[in-house]
């Protein structure tokens, strides 16, 4: 399956990851404890009027995206911090 890597901003904090309409953004942040990652997941779709719009409702197909998608997100994510998918204590 085709999984677009769109690259990184200009701020260099974000990478796309696109399939179909369906968008992952992977945001690196940084605090006391090292860098770490956020992800925001929308998807694009054409109105009424013919013009491109983002929302961040998906529906259920478009989670055969987001499951395509996660394999390269999750690779990414470990590139930022190894120890990403371990249990933290979150006080």
């Amino acid at each position: 399956f085709p999984v677009t890597i769109l690259g990184t901003s200009m701020a260099d904090n974000v990478k796309n990851f696109k399939k179909h309409g369906t968008q992952i953004a992977v945001w690196t942040n940084g605090g006391k404890f090292g860098k770490y990652a956020t992800l925001d997941i929308s998807r694009s779709y054409k109105d009424k009027e013919d013009e491109w719009k983002t929302t961040k409702t998906l529906r259920p197909l478009n989670l055969r995206d987001v499951e395509e998608l996660l394999p390269e997100v999750k690779k990414y994510i470990l590139s930022i911090d190894p120890k990403a998918f371990e249990k933290k204590d979150e006080k």
